[in-house]
């Protein structure tokens, strides 16, 4: 099942979206996302905050 993730949960306004079938596929694609947008590193807290916005397809 593939699962989406949309910034815009965890940051108004952006309009960022990746898909993916793992949680760490998920991650991979905001890590660096996170890093060349918003100048941020996923951290453990990040993570967390991350996987509770991810919905499934």
């Amino acid at each position: 099942m593939t699962m989406v993730l949309k910034c815009s949960d965890l940051i108004p306004g952006c309009d960022y979206e990746t898909r993916g079938e793992t949680l760490d596929e998920i991650l991979l694609g905001v890590a660096s996302h996170a890093k060349k947008v918003h100048d941020l590193e996923v951290t453990p807290e990040l993570a967390k905050l991350i996987e509770g916005v991810i919905r499934k397809e």
